[in-house]
């Protein structure tokens, strides 16, 4: 009776040993899936993250550009300003260059 008792405890310690591993194999599995999913949001996060990044790059990009048009248009307006300005001056300093000669 000790003997089936003991061959029955040996039978149980072996089944449960198989069932500790059989759960030991699953829970490193489920790490493992845990860690390959978490390395594949990681990715997808840069990916993402990347994006929007390139896209505020080409936002300010364009940002700067309209701004050196705005810029350039500006510079352009003041330029024909100083013309027009060094034209009718020229022409009142040519009046009256000819005014003193002639007088």
């Amino acid at each position: 009776m000790i003997e089936e008792f003991i061959q029955g405890l040996r039978k149980s310690e072996a089944e449960a040993s198989s069932e500790v591993e059989a759960a030991r194999v699953k829970a490193q599995a489920i790490r493992d899936d845990a860690a390959s999913k978490i390395s594949e949001i990681r990715v997808d996060s840069q990916k993402a993250l990347q994006i929007q990044f390139d896209l505020i790059d080409q936002e300010a990009k364009r940002g700067a550009s309209l701004e050196e048009v705005r810029f350039h248009q500006e510079l352009q307006k003041q330029l024909r300003t100083l013309d027009d300005c060094a034209l009718r001056h020229k022409k009142i300093v040519v009046d009256s260059l000819i005014h003193q000669l002639t007088s």
